[in-house]
């Protein structure tokens, strides 16, 4: 009969699956909890896949506020930029066409990388 893990049986196994899914040291889990190094490298082949899954579903959406975000900034800097040329203050379109340019330059690298990831 197969020995039940003692990682699944643990009282703070999420909290272990978590610091795994996050890549914490086996060592450093199997301090903070008592358990063996060994049990954590076994645990680590049959953790849930929902956790994994759940890391990864947050790492996108934060990605996606994050690009929202500099969307909504391109898209304020050129709005001020355009006022700054109605009003022709030359100092703040050439600040704001600076902050405009490197937004565009992230926003641009990111879509490149994504479209990398996806190759």
């Amino acid at each position: 009969m197969a020995r039940e893990c003692t990682v699944c049986a643990h009282p703070d196994r999420e909290d272990i699956d978590r610091m795994i899914v996050s890549g914490v040291s086996n060592r450093i889990i199997a301090t903070q909890f008592d358990i063996g190094i060994s049990a954590v490298q076994r645990h680590k082949a049959h953790i849930p896949v929902h956790l994994a899954k759940a890391k990864q579903a947050q790492e996108v959406t934060q990605a996606d506020t994050l690009f929202s975000d500099l969307q909504f900034l391109k898209s304020k800097a050129l709005s001020l930029l355009s006022q700054a040329e109605e009003s022709q203050d030359l100092r703040a379109a050439a600040s704001l066409i600076g902050q405009a340019r490197q937004t565009i330059e992230v926003l641009a690298r990111s879509e490149e990388n994504s479209t990398v990831r996806q190759r």
